[in-house]
């Protein structure tokens, strides 16, 4: 079950980047991050940065198909897709060596 921006009850809704100038925009994490929700970021803020507050990816993202420069606006979401069953298979081995 993949969890829903701010619902999940595991506490990622409300986490802010650092203060800075501007104006602030919220932003909805889901998928293959390690902590899904919502995330206050300064408007403009690049995908990039919205996932290193979320904690980064999960071993079983695929990172190719997330457009990292893209800039967010207040109600963007990122969702994060998760790889096959076969391409994990793959990762798994490889990563084993």
């Amino acid at each position: 079950m993949e969890a829903r921006c701010g619902v999940d009850g595991r506490g990622a809704a409300g986490r802010q980047a650092p203060p800075g100038k501007g104006a602030e925009v919220t932003v909805c994490v889901s998928g293959a991050v390690q902590r899904p929700g919502l995330y206050r970021v300064p408007k403009g803020a690049r995908v990039q940065e919205v996932l290193l507050l979320a904690g980064g990816y999960t071993f079983d993202a695929d990172p190719d198909r997330v457009n990292l420069a893209r800039p967010c606006k207040d109600g963007t979401h990122v969702r994060v897709p998760r790889l096959s069953q076969k391409q994990l298979r793959e990762r798994w081995k490889r990563s084993r060596g």
